[in-house]
C-alpha cells in the first residue's frame, strides 16, 4: 500500500469513528426549524444538537421578516451532512480506493503499479508517492496531499 493510500484509510477512518459517534449519540436524519428565537439543530429524536439564537422579534409579521436575515448557513450545513450523509460518503470514499488500488502484478497492466480499475499510469510526487487521478481526487476531498 503507498504512504498516500495509507495516509487516506487513516483519515476516512478517523471521520468514520466520529460519524458513528455522532450518530449514535444524535441520529440521522437531521433538522432545523425555527422555534422562537432560536434555530435549533435537531436529530431523529427530536433532540437538540446544537441551536443558535437570534435578537429578532417574537411577534409577527416582524418575527418571519427577521429570520429570513439571520445567518443560519453553519446549522443548515451541519443538517446537509448529518451523520447518516457523512457515512455514506465515505462508503463511497472506500469502494473508489478499492477499485483504484495500485496492481503489482496485474494481467494486461502495461506498467507495473497502474492503477487496477483503470489502469491509467500512477502519477509520481516526490519519490515513491504513488496513485490514480481518483485516488488523488478523494484524496483532496478529505484535505490530503500527494508528497
Amino acid at each position: 500500500m503507498t504512504d498516500l493510500l495509507s495516509r487516506l484509510t487513516a483519515a476516512i477512518d478517523q471521520a468514520e469513528a466520529l460519524a458513528k459517534a455522532a450518530d449514535e449519540r444524535h441520529p440521522s436524519p437531521w433538522r432545523t426549524e425555527w422555534q422562537g428565537q432560536d434555530y435549533p439543530l435537531l436529530d431523529d429524536n427530536g433532540d437538540e444538537v446544537l441551536s443558535l439564537t437570534f435578537a429578532i422579534a417574537t411577534w409577527e409579521p416582524e418575527a418571519t421578516e427577521q429570520r429570513a436575515e439571520c445567518e443560519t448557513s453553519a446549522a443548515d450545513l451541519m443538517r446537509a451532512n448529518d451523520p447518516a450523509t457523512v457515512l455514506r460518503g465515505l462508503a463511497e470514499d472506500r469502494s473508489i480506493l478499492r477499485r483504484h488500488a495500485p496492481c503489482d502484478d496485474c494481467p494486461g497492466h502495461t506498467v507495473r503499479m497502474n492503477c487496477h480499475r483503470c489502469d491509467l499510469p500512477v502519477y509520481r510526487r516526490g519519490y515513491g508517492e504513488l496513485g490514480c487521478e481518483w485516488q488523488l481526487s478523494v484524496a483532496r476531498r478529505h484535505g490530503l496531499e500527494a508528497t
